[in-house]
């Protein structure tokens, strides 16, 4: 004999998944006899077990899976979700079914340097400087540089030997390389019978965009999620005159 499948099943999430998007969509093969899908959705297992808080309701599309979202889930929070398949034509008109669960990352993540390809390709540095925009570009900025690597740029020899502590996942950090003296030169231009020149300011940045293309993937909401504090990895040259460090957002030093 064949046995119908009513309830839900297949998660998207997979049960016990970990660092699901905030905005994910959850989806699931639905049950065959199933008109509308009632979707319990809580931080608190009990009441998504007991169906002690009120569910959303999803007309059945007739396929063979269904979805909702996107969500807008909190940081760091093990969410719990059950599918009961109901049809008030049949007897029963409900089949309840498993909870499921997943968990939301701890934090969000302005830039993952460990994405930028192999670091001593010509690519990734690449890569990097479409996000990452340095001094070194034909307008009046500074005199910056960077790159992403595993190890210390040879063009720096100031720096030889001197590497990130590596605090957080693998191995591979920007490298920003800068000289506040102001004799940096940016660019030689030369126009018969006269050669323009433009140096550097005395301060270093480099900056990045939260929208458009070779963007940041956070985003322009820091917020989202219930995030409260930004935090910021970086290690020096010992060797380095002391000179005031900081983050500019929106044109701003914060």
């Amino acid at each position: 004999f064949f046995r119908i499948p009513v309830r839900a099943r297949e998660p998207n999430p997979a049960d016990e998944a970990t660092d699901v998007p905030l905005d994910v969509v959850l989806s699931w093969r639905a049950g065959r006899e199933a008109g509308t899908h009632n979707l319990y959705l809580s931080t608190d297992e009990q009441a998504v077990t007991q169906g002690t808080i009120s569910p959303s309701s999803i007309p059945a599309a007739g396929g063979c899976s269904a979805s909702y979202g996107p969500l807008s889930l909190d940081l760091g929070k093990t969410y719990y979700w059950r599918i009961d398949e109901v049809n008030d034509l049949e007897e029963p008109n409900t089949w309840e079914g498993d909870v499921w669960n997943f968990t939301t990352p701890e934090y969000l993540v302005v830039d993952d340097f460990e994405d930028y390809a192999d670091p001593n390709s010509l690519l990734a540095r690449a890569a990097i400087r479409a996000v990452w925009h340095d001094g070194f570009k034909k307008v009046a900025s500074s005199g910056s540089n960077v790159i992403v690597s595993t190890d210390s740029d040879v063009r720096y020899p100031h720096l030889a030997g001197v590497g990130p502590p590596w605090p957080v996942r693998d191995s591979e950090a920007m490298q920003f390389a800068y000289d506040n003296d102001g004799s940096i030169i940016l660019y030689v231009l030369t126009f018969e019978p006269h050669t323009y020149s433009a140096n550097a300011n005395y301060y270093s940045e480099i900056e990045a965009s939260t929208s458009g293309p070779n963007s940041l993937e956070v985003g322009q909401d820091w917020t989202v999620g219930g995030a409260e504090a930004l935090s910021l990895w970086f290690y020096g040259d010992p060797n380095n005159d002391a000179e005031q460090m900081y983050v500019k957002l929106n044109g701003s030093k914060v």
